[in-house]
């Protein structure tokens, strides 16, 4: 159950002058449990930002997380919350519905959130020193696996998101609140299950 990841995000359109940089870097460890219809994950990440010889980076913080699903048959209830530890110092809630579908290969997953910040979070991450529902995001992913032997240790998954800010408050300071964005990766297993 427990699960070491680390994710980076580089730009590759030079929209800041980073150009093939990493501009953020993050480190999730976490233990995830099943009991019954609940599945549960509790970690640590830790987020790093390198930022370039352009400007000046943000300053590393990181976030206690937990994940909670809980299976209805037709859907899933879902719970997440972090709560940062260094730098914002406030919690972001994000309750969500989750419809998961399977055709062959294909697993395509429909996911409808909003998000809950506190006024630290939200005084940290937006200017506004309140608390309040900040965010709308609805989500379409989908793994695909290969057919035989390969399927066992390469897979594809991707995504495509919209997200917008909902309170008006967070909307009068944030010009760019609503954004479309997708992505694509391929995972590997090693020492996949005969």
């Amino acid at each position: 159950g427990f699960n070491l990841l680390i994710w980076g995000s580089m730009d590759l359109t030079d929209v800041k002058e980073n150009s093939l940089k990493f501009t953020d870097l993050a480190f999730y460890f976490d233990y995830t449990h099943n009991l019954g219809p609940i599945t549960g994950t509790l970690g640590y990440v830790h987020y790093t930002y390198p930022g370039s010889k352009y400007g000046p980076s943000f300053a590393s913080t990181g976030e206690l997380y937990c994940n909670t699903v809980y299976d209805l048959k037709f859907a899933c209830l879902s719970f997440s919350g972090n709560l940062d530890l260094m730098e914002a110092k406030g919690f972001y809630l994000i309750p969500g519905i989750v419809k998961s579908f399977a055709f062959g290969n294909i697993a395509p997953e429909i996911k409808i959130s909003v998000g809950y910040g506190s006024n630290k979070h939200n005084r940290y991450y937006y200017g506004v020193d309140k608390s309040c529902f900040t965010d709308f995001t609805g989500s379409l992913t989908f793994n695909i696996t290969l057919p035989n032997e390969i399927g066992k240790y390469l897979s594809i998954y991707g995504n495509v998101n919209y997200a917008m800010l909902i309170d008006s408050d967070l909307t009068s300071v944030i010009a760019d609140n609503k954004n479309f964005y997708a992505g694509l990766g391929i995972s590997l297993c090693f020492g996949g299950n005969e």
